[in-house]
């Protein structure tokens, strides 16, 4: 119960400090796609049967440019060289555009994957670490607390944190989901391109070819528009931390304690988790700070802890997480359509 409690405990707090977890967002595309690149490659069973509709599609390119040839040819009162070059002109680059197609869509996939990290490591930090170079120490220091707790305030307090600490992970599941489904649209999408292509050449920029082309940039697109989701609700929910003073009391349990937090480190608080406190305070690397020990530190965190849960997790808190994340949900499920009002 004690590492479900402050597992919990780590992941609210991270969400309200600004620190949500964009890298993973970034993995999660990287990883799904990662089948798909390797099914477009030479020999891969996408590109088989890209290759396959690819020669079907140049058969249908052809005949739908030796129609559109003659039904112009036989209504022209002139035939001139200029009308004729310019068709076979025509001809050669939709021949070409068509056998060129994968490269630019593999291109367009890697420059959404490289937005979504560059974008996802300029933001994925937050500003909040500005507050106190312990910001870190403060969630362990709240989880050490909910660690050691007495059975009914654990009950209590995952009662308080269960259905905030559930949407989160809802929002993780969906984009993890949405990532799945969009890979698997890419590659039917993809795949059947060939057959689409040939169309470029009519109606225009509004031809079956180029909304083709234009839906399967929204798809491949989609993963920026679900990072920005992320990060938008990730500084909203930050700036009200902020606005209501929340991460100022932080600030302040943190100085006080801020001797206790230099000297017990990350390690030997990550090292507590692990062995518990009767054997932290019987192992010698516990205890690299001379006549410290410990114990002494670990209760001077655990009363700092408190200060800092209290202040982070109240209700209108929690309340704002929920209401924020709940709107998250809702965008990433539109995050397709975002994209394709800015494409199409």
């Amino acid at each position: 119960m004690g590492s479900f409690l402050e597992d919990m405990v780590n992941y609210i707090f991270r969400s309200m400090a600004g620190q949500s977890p964009l890298s993973d967002v970034a993995k999660q595309f990287t990883y799904t796609e990662a089948g798909l690149t390797s099914g477009l490659s030479s020999g891969g069973s996408v590109r088989i049967i890209y290759d396959v509709f690819l020669v079907i599609g140049n058969g249908i390119l052809l005949v739908s440019w030796l129609i559109s040839f003659f039904e112009e040819f036989h209504i022209r009162d002139v035939d001139t060289v200029e009308w004729v070059t310019k068709q076979f002109v025509k001809l050669m680059i939709g021949i070409l555009l068509l056998n060129n197609a994968l490269p630019v869509i593999l291109y367009l996939i890697a420059l959404g994957d490289s937005l979504v990290a560059q974008f996802s490591a300029a933001t994925s930090n937050g500003t909040l670490t500005d507050i106190s170079s312990q910001i870190t120490y403060a969630i362990k220091a709240a989880r050490i607390y909910a660690y050691n707790a007495n059975t009914a305030t654990k009950l209590l307090l995952i009662i308080r944190l269960i259905i905030p600490y559930l949407i989160l992970h809802v929002v993780r599941i969906l984009i993890y989901a949405v990532a799945v489904f969009r890979v698997i649209e890419l590659t039917v999408r993809i795949s059947f391109a060939p057959m689409a292509l040939p169309k470029l050449f009519h109606e225009g920029k509004q031809s079956e070819g180029v909304r083709y082309l234009k839906k399967i940039a929204v798809v491949i697109f989609q993963s920026l528009a679900i990072t920005v989701v992320v990060w938008a609700s990730s500084i909203i929910t930050e700036g009200f931390m902020q606005g209501n003073g929340t991460m100022a009391k932080v600030a302040q349990a943190l100085q006080v304690d801020e001797s206790t937090a230099q000297n017990l480190g990350s390690d030997q608080i990550d090292k507590y988790f692990q062995n518990g406190a009767s054997t932290a305070s019987s192992d010698s690397s516990f205890h690299p700070y001379g006549t410290t020990t410990v114990d002494e530190d670990l209760e001077s965190v655990k009363v700092s802890g408190e200060s800092i849960f209290d202040a982070v997790f109240t209700v209108s808190n929690l309340m704002i997480v929920m209401a924020v994340q709940g709107a998250a949900v809702y965008m990433v499920l539109r995050s397709q359509s975002l994209a394709e009002d800015a494409i199409m």
